[in-house]
C-alpha cells in the first residue's frame, strides 16, 4: 500500500463589488505546471505537504502570544485548547482533526498546525500572506480573513527566503511582528486520494473568505511550481 502524505489545502474566496451570473465572489486557482510530479498542468487550490517540524513548531507559540499568556500555557498546556484556541476549534473546525494530545505535555493543537500549513503554502505558491498585526491577544473565530497590505518589499523578501528554505516561515512572522491570521480559516473537509493511485494524500480542506480581490501588487507566483493564477468565478455545472 502506498504511503499516504498530510496535506493542507484552502480555498480561497474573494468578494467582489457587482455581481457576475449572481455570484458575487471568485475563487482563487492555480494552474500547475507540466514538470510537477503531481497533478501537471491541473487547476488547483493552492496547498501543499504538511511539515510536522515547521507546523508544530512550538517556536508558533511566541508568535500567538506575549510573555505573561506564554507563561500560563507552559505552566497549564491543557489552556491552549480549553481557553486559547477553544473558539477556533468549537466554531471553526468540524472535529475531523484529531487532537494527538494525551497528556500535559506541550504541543501546538492540529487544528492550529493545519492551517498553519495551509497559509504557509499559499504564501509559498502565490506571495499572499494571510496575517495581522499583533496588536492585542484575540483567539476568537471569525468569518473574514485578513491578507497583510503593509510592507510590500520586506514580504517579497521573505517569500525568495522561504521558496528556498521552509523553515523560516515562523521567523518571518517573529521579525515582522505578525501572526497568521488562522482564526478566519474555516475547516470544510477531508478528502483521502483513492488507494489505487501511485502518490496518495490524506488533505484537509480549508476555506477562506476575503472582503476583496488580492491585487497582483501583493502576489508573487512561485514559477518553479505554478504557470498562473487567475481568480475566477465557478459556476456549477
Amino acid at each position: 500500500m502506498n504511503q499516504i502524505k498530510k496535506s493542507a489545502t484552502l480555498i480561497i474566496s474573494s468578494a467582489i463589488q457587482k455581481s457576475v451570473n449572481n455570484f458575487n465572489y471568485k475563487v482563487m486557482l492555480l494552474k500547475r505546471n507540466s514538470r510537477m510530479r503531481t497533478a501537471p498542468n491541473f487547476h488547483v487550490y493552492p496547498g501543499g505537504k504538511y511539515d510536522e517540524a515547521i507546523d508544530e513548531s512550538l517556536n508558533w507559540l511566541d508568535v500567538f502570544f506575549f510573555s505573561r499568556d506564554l507563561e500560563k500555557i507552559k505552566s497549564n498546556p491543557k489552556l491552549l485548547r480549553k481557553i486559547y484556541f477553544n473558539d477556533l476549534i468549537n466554531n471553526n473546525s468540524i472535529g475531523s482533526l484529531e487532537n494527538k494530545q494525551t497528556n500535559n505535555s506541550l504541543s501546538i493543537p492540529l487544528e492550529l498546525s493545519y492551517r498553519l500549513c495551509a497559509i504557509r503554502e499559499t504564501f509559498e505558491e502565490t506571495g499572499l500572506l494571510l496575517a495581522m498585526k499583533k496588536h492585542k491577544l484575540d483567539t476568537q473565530a471569525k468569518l473574514y480573513s485578513s491578507y497583510f497590505k503593509e510592507n510590500i518589499n520586506e514580504i517579497k523578501d521573505w517569500h525568495k527566503i522561504i521558496k528556498r528554505d521552509s523553515s523560516k516561515f515562523v521567523d518571518m512572522f517573529l521579525e515582522m511582528n505578525i501572526i497568521p491570521d488562522v482564526f478566519g480559516l474555516h475547516e470544510w473537509a477531508n478528502w483521502i486520494t483513492p488507494a489505487h493511485e501511485k502518490i496518495r494524500f490524506n488533505t484537509f480542506f480549508f476555506m477562506c473568505f476575503l472582503h476583496d480581490v488580492p491585487s497582483n501588487d501583493w502576489l508573487d507566483i512561485n514559477t518553479d511550481e505554478i504557470d498562473s493564477l487567475e481568480n475566477m468565478i465557478i459556476e456549477n455545472q
